[in-house]
């Protein structure tokens, strides 16, 4: 029950911005549903040890300083305007703690793969259908699963 009900709130949550905007009306705001792969933050004003505001964070920016981002460069929320932004899950099984949890060779995680494979494309079929209902391209979906594959499989693209 509990695994259907954080889809089910996503879902409802999609479907009522849909509703609400009409095809000649201007966009008033900008959603991002994801989570760090799409828009890592940052945790400035949290009591924690782990920060971004300080040395390395922030040699890739304008300035070269620390912005508190957990990330040197642009994310998808700093590209993509006027639209809601629906990011599928990124490669699960890639993820530092299940490397550390299942994997022995440093190899991603094939379960872990194989569900995040299942979900993105049923991901990219509701957001198509929503955009039919609302008679707009409302809602953008970012395909991080490939987009972290790539960095991944090809580091060497990602070398300033």
């Amino acid at each position: 029950m509990a695994n259907l009900s954080l889809p089910l709130i996503l879902l409802t949550c999609l479907a009522s911005m849909a509703a609400l905007i009409s095809k000649g009306e201007a966009a008033r705001a900008f959603f991002v549903f994801g989570d760090s792969l799409v828009d890592n933050g940052n945790n400035d004003f949290l009591f924690t040890t782990a920060r971004a505001d300080a040395y390395p964070y922030g040699i890739d920016t304008p300035s070269h300083l620390p912005t508190g981002r957990f990330s040197n460069g642009k994310n998808i929320p700093d590209i993509i305007t006027r639209r809601v932004l629906v990011t599928g899950t990124g490669p699960l099984g890639c993820v530092p703690a299940e490397l550390a949890l299942r994997s022995r060779d440093g190899n991603c995680d094939v379960e872990l793969q194989r569900a995040a494979g299942l979900f993105n494309p049923q991901l990219v079929q509701i957001l198509n259908e929503l955009n039919q209902e609302a008679g707009a391209e409302v809602f953008v979906s970012a395909n991080a699963f490939d987009m972290h594959m790539d960095y991944i499989t090809n580091p060497q693209e990602y070398v300033h």
